[in-house]
């Protein structure tokens, strides 16, 4: 045997690296919030004057020092938001379960207002402006309903496993427990 066929063979028996599994929360956030958003985005209004302006060149990057250092800290304060809610909601309620559901919650409602934000990269989303694309309103009530729908299931399912015995005991979950 040759030693290229020896080195060929022992790669070979080099043990591969699994791929890691998406979790069904990164599905539903990339597939089902990002993605809508990012197209209702794309049909946005045009900016003034876009079109009598120069076009850039192929190596001139569209993402300056300023928009860079805006979405590393807006994405690092949801980071911070989304697993200080997994944290507060595995330690308050002793369920991890809640807790991921609350932080999943709560990142899907922080990517509707970024949407929002970023139809400008300088103006304010305090402003009648910032809500006059039909389109991109339309999908962000599309994105809301579900995340809110989620956790209404999740506590109708909790309510439903407590055998909820009388119309109070929905209300006041102490009055179910006998």
């Amino acid at each position: 045997m040759s030693k290229k066929s020896k080195k060929a063979k022992k790669a070979s028996k080099s043990p591969e690296v699994p791929l890691r599994s998406l979790d069904a929360s990164e599905v539903v956030i990339n597939f089902l919030v990002n993605a809508p958003l990012g197209m209702a985005l794309g049909m946005d209004k045009q900016a003034p004057g876009l079109m009598s302006l120069r076009p850039r060149s192929r190596d001139a990057t569209i993402m300056t020092k300023g928009l860079l250092t805006t979405a590393g800290l807006v994405g690092l304060f949801m980071a911070v938001c989304t697993l200080a809610l997994i944290s507060y909601g595995t330690n308050h309620f002793d369920s991890l379960a809640i807790g991921s559901s609350m932080g999943l919650t709560a990142f899907s409602l922080l990517i509707i207002v970024a949407a929002y934000q970023a139809r400008s990269v300088t103006a304010t989303a305090f402003t009648v402006e910032t809500v006059d694309n039909r389109n991109l309103n339309w999908t962000a009530v599309a994105e809301l309903v579900p995340a809110v729908l989620l956790v209404f299931i999740w506590e109708l399912g909790k309510l439903i496993a407590r055998r909820v015995t009388s119309p109070a005991a929905a209300v006041i979950p102490a009055a179910g427990h006998s």
